[in-house]
C-alpha cells in the first residue's frame, strides 16, 4: 500500500469467500480482522445452528485477509461485513 493510502475495510481471500457462499446460509457476519490478516472475532446476525457457526468460523480463523489501511500505509484492526 503506498505511504499515505487509506483502505478501511479489510478484503477476504475470495476462494475463502466462494466457500462461505457454498453454505447456502442467510446471515451477515461482522468479522474483526487484525493488523496482521487474521480474523480476530466474528459476530453473527442473526445467530444460527451452531454446526454452522463452527463451519464459519473455521474457514474464518484460517483464512488470509489483506488488512485494512488506516493512512500512512500502516496495516490496522478494522471490521469487515460479509452478507451470505
Amino acid at each position: 500500500m503506498p505511504f499515505g493510502e487509506r483502505e478501511t475495510t479489510p478484503v477476504l481471500d475470495p476462494r475463502v469467500l466462494h466457500a462461505l457462499r457454498a453454505l447456502a446460509v442467510h446471515v451477515t457476519l461482522e468479522v474483526t480482522v487484525g493488523d496482521d490478516g487474521r480474523t480476530r472475532a466474528i459476530v453473527f446476525r442473526p445467530p444460527l445452528d451452531p454446526a454452522v457457526e463452527a463451519k464459519i468460523e473455521a474457514l474464518l480463523a484460517n483464512a488470509s485477509w489483506d488488512p485494512a489501511y488506516c493512512g500512512g500505509g500502516i496495516p490496522c484492526t478494522a471490521t469487515a461485513t460479509i452478507a451470505l
